[in-house]
């Protein structure tokens, strides 16, 4: 706290808010970008959003998959602490499944359990990642509106 205050004397801060006008023309993927920040800014807060600079150098699907697997699902992992079914909520099911499991477990309680849910991310190099963005988009595709 004291380190907080010696930098708020010493310098002037300036709140720098994501800008989807800096992200690539391409409609969908600002469109990406525009719609994972409002399910962050109400499932966290606004200081949590992602910024324009995670989908600048996106050219193509491939880099796409990289900014998902490499930067954004590791940052919501550490935003949602271990709970998928919020990630799952900012990212949809093409990138977070639902199991229902149910385990045998070994002694006389085994059956008082219920089949629980479980989320997965799905692996990177399982995803097919037009249904992953439609699913995101609410759309059948990513190519729909283009």
């Amino acid at each position: 706290e004291a380190l907080d205050s010696a930098l708020c004397r010493r310098f002037t801060f300036k709140e720098m808010m994501p800008k989807s006008e800096l992200v690539h023309e391409e409609n969908y993927v600002r469109n990406i970008f525009e719609i994972i920040n409002q399910r962050i800014e109400v499932l966290k807060d606004r200081e949590h959003q992602i910024g324009h600079s995670y989908f600048m150098g996106v050219e193509n699907e491939d880099d796409l998959k990289d900014v998902f697997y490499d930067k954004i699902i590791p940052l919501l992992q550490e935003y949602f602490y271990g709970d998928y079914e919020k990630i799952q909520l900012v990212l949809g099911e093409g990138f977070v499944k639902k199991e229902s499991e149910s385990v045998k477990f070994a002694g006389d309680k085994s059956g008082d359990f219920d089949v629980s849910e479980v989320y997965r991310i799905v692996p990177k190099d399982k995803c097919n990642m037009d249904e992953a963005i439609g699913k995101l988009l609410n759309k059948a595709s990513k190519a729909v509106d283009e």
